[in-house]
């Protein structure tokens, strides 16, 4: 595999996490955290592979992957947002909700080929792929050059401030939830219809929303180093399949990408934290990492 192959290959194995992680992120700066994540992918994944068989549609196949994982995702904002429950404990029990439902809708797609997705001509690229490279940038102005932005971040660094101020906490909490789970369906319907053809099969994410988590903490909460992180693990995704060649062990082959983001997020937490940056102050990743 020569060098170019490897980086494409590692922007695609990128493209999901980015996606499912510049949503976490865009949820933990609001000040919570949803651990749901890998079920929302899930149900994403299977909602897109049975659009994608029934209507032949790519963009219906996205929609509904979207679509799928704010539903459940509704869950989360009733639970945490407005009943307070621990968001520890929802979060858990949205992965083991998100693949059961996710198991169900894959059932009816019946394991046909949906809607894949391909390259676009010359470029080498999907349109996916693009438009994940776009959003980084995208939601820097949005976070740091806009009122959303301000809105969003004086939540999660206060809560009882922003309140004070005339910001309604709950609403926007909700949709920073909402908007991040349409973020991660999508990551899960790119995995159904890049990956596999727009196939469905049980366990199609392979715990991606798990290594989504832990690209936003390593990315430390911006959507620039988020797509660092996220690109990062893609790449070790990419090169996993030549550690067996380098005389990498067997058993150590699976392992070698997450333990490379262990490592890397050590780095990355003492950089960080000699250069000053701060996670949200409402997020509890903060009392791990300050």
């Amino acid at each position: 595999m020569n060098p170019a192959a490897i980086m494409l290959t590692g922007l695609s194995e990128a493209t999901p996490l980015l996606l499912a992680a510049l949503g976490e992120m865009i949820v933990e700066r609001s000040g919570r955290v949803n651990l749901g994540v890998e079920g929302m992918m899930a149900v994403g994944a299977a909602a897109a592979a049975y659009a994608g068989v029934y209507t032949g549609s790519l963009a219906a196949s996205l929609a509904f992957g979207a679509l799928a994982a704010c539903l459940l995702a509704l869950v989360y904002v009733v639970a945490v947002v407005i009943l307070g429950l621990d968001q520890i404990v929802v979060g858990l029990i949205l992965v083991f909700m998100g693949k059961g439902l996710a198991d169900i809708i894959g059932s009816w797609a019946g394991g046909a080929p949906g809607t894949p997705l391909t390259p676009i001509p010359g470029l080498g690229i999907d349109l996916v792929e693009t438009a994940s490279l776009a959003l980084p940038p995208i939601l820097w102005l949005i976070l740091y050059h806009s009122w959303l932005g301000v809105e969003l971040r004086a939540v999660g660094e206060d809560e009882e401030e922003a309140a004070a101020r005339g910001i309604n906490v709950r609403l926007v909490r909700g949709l920073a939830v909402l908007v991040g789970a349409a973020l991660a369906g999508i990551g899960g319907a790119y995995v159904a219809d890049a990956f596999h053809y727009g196939r469905w099969f049980s366990g199609v994410t392979e715990g991606l929303g798990w290594i989504a988590i832990a690209d936003v903490i390593l990315g430390y909460w911006h959507p620039l180093g988020v797509l660092a992180a996220c690109y990062l693990t893609g790449l070790l995704f990419a090169v996993k399949p030549l550690l067996p060649v380098l005389g990498v062990p067997a058993e150590l082959v699976d392992a070698a990408p997450y333990l490379a983001v262990l490592a890397a997020q050590v780095v990355a937490t003492v950089i960080c934290r000699r250069l000053g940056l701060t996670p949200p102050a409402s997020v509890w990743w903060g009392e791990l990492t300050g």
